[in-house]
């Protein structure tokens, strides 16, 4: 896959049953192929799997930022404006490390302090986005009066290109 060889040849393989010993493919063994799997992507489309990894923490952190919508919203009978405020300062920090730590770790060059700063900065932005468009619909639509975690979710959907981009960009450039 790195080489890109002129000619490739078929080798099949034919399994059989075990005549001695045991299995060295562990659960470990696997694992690490699926990371030389992973680091194989990586290198062939860096700028996509920076996506597909950056989408995969945005879901966990939309649960994250769901969850704290609907115990402030429902539990704790928070007005909506403000449950919104509490799942993106939930999801923020479980943003922030997650990204640090999988994606962005190897472009990685200023201070954590530096980084968390731009990175709320640019979250912000995003944020700013996702709350408006949020809001509007549940004061505005009928339907999002019921369906209000439907609205949050479209507002979260909505701030997720801001955040890609400010985050690659600017945060750990």
């Amino acid at each position: 896959m790195k080489s890109s060889p002129a000619k490739v040849l078929e080798v099949p393989i034919e399994f059989r049953g075990r005549l001695h010993g045991e299995s060295k493919l562990s659960a470990g063994e696997q694992l690490l192929y699926i990371r030389r799997l992973a680091r194989l992507f990586r290198s062939r489309s860096p700028y996509f799997s920076q996506l597909v990894v950056f989408c995969l923490i945005r879901a966990s952190g939309m649960m994250v930022d769901l969850f704290f919508v609907f115990v402030s919203y429902e539990v704790l009978a928070v007005l909506f404006r403000l449950a919104r405020v509490v799942g993106f300062l939930f999801a923020l920090r479980w943003y922030f490390w997650l990204n640090r730590r999988y994606k962005f770790r190897r472009s990685v060059t200023g201070s954590v302090a530096r980084e968390d700063a731009t990175f709320l900065a640019v979250r912000l932005t995003g944020f700013s986005v996702n709350w408006l468009v949020s809001v509007y619909l549940f004061e505005n639509l009928a339907y999002f009066h019921r369906f209000y975690l439907v609205s949050a979710l479209l507002g979260i959907v909505v701030g997720t290109a801001i955040n890609f981009l400010g985050s690659k960009f600017i945060v750990f450039r």
